[in-house]
């Protein structure tokens, strides 16, 4: 390890504790951590992963004010540099293939490319040329549409976990392991760690630990 490279993990980790410490202490002399913090994800995860974190911080941190700025694009370096934002969610988790039960392709057990000729695709965004496919916007959208009849829906495990147990979906046997990912929270590791980020960072962390589930 070089020289830099040590001082720079020793400061990391002096940082940390410090900022736990400053929580801490906060909590002793007010009794509650308080302060502003601007959170940042997409429509996926503000629907379907984040409001069990969000109701549960503020639970416990009630004199936290949290604001919401959807991530239009990818770019959340420049949002958290910029200060428009004080941690970025990002989406990176198991996606699947779904279709609605009675769609032709629900009971097969294997499926070729070929299966996938004149098939219509349910998408949140553009890129896959050669296909016939339908744009949407919202993944809650995909869903209902797909549930319906209207095409092959391309949706993150947290969006259908709940339809495929209920029999509503079902996973189609083709595998995405390519696009396999998990949820990524982002935040300024130079820029100072307030109480409130520190609190909301260990909040998250727990929770995602405890209710970490997947789509069987």
């Amino acid at each position: 390890m070089r020289r830099g490279q040590a001082k720079h993990n020793i400061t990391k980790t002096r940082s940390q504790l410090l900022a736990r410490v400053v929580v801490q202490h906060a909590v002793k002399q007010s009794g509650e951590v308080t302060g502003t913090l601007v959170i940042s994800a997409d429509e996926t995860l503000f629907t379907y992963r984040l409001p069990t974190v969000l109701r549960r911080f503020r639970l416990r941190y009630p004199g936290i004010r949290l604001m919401f700025r959807p991530l239009v694009n990818s770019n959340f370096k420049q949002s958290l540099r910029k200060g428009d934002a004080d941690i970025v969610f990002m989406l990176d988790e198991h996606f699947y293939l779904l279709v609605a039960p009675d769609h032709p392709l629900a009971a097969r057990t294997a499926l070729a490319i070929e299966d996938f000729n004149g098939e219509t695709f349910l998408l949140t965004a553009k890129g896959m040329g050669g296909i016939t496919e339908l744009e949407f916007i919202s993944a809650a959208a995909i869903e209902q549409c797909s549930k319906i009849g209207m095409g092959i829906a391309i949706l993150p495990e947290m969006a259908v976990t709940a339809e495929v147990n209920r029999g509503e979906l079902v996973l189609l046997p083709w595998d995405l392991t390519v696009t396999s990912f998990a949820t990524q929270m982002f935040w300024h590791e130079e820029k100072w760690i307030s109480p409130a980020i520190e609190a909301f960072l260990n909040l998250t962390r727990d929770t995602f630990l405890k209710n970490s589930t997947l789509v069987k």
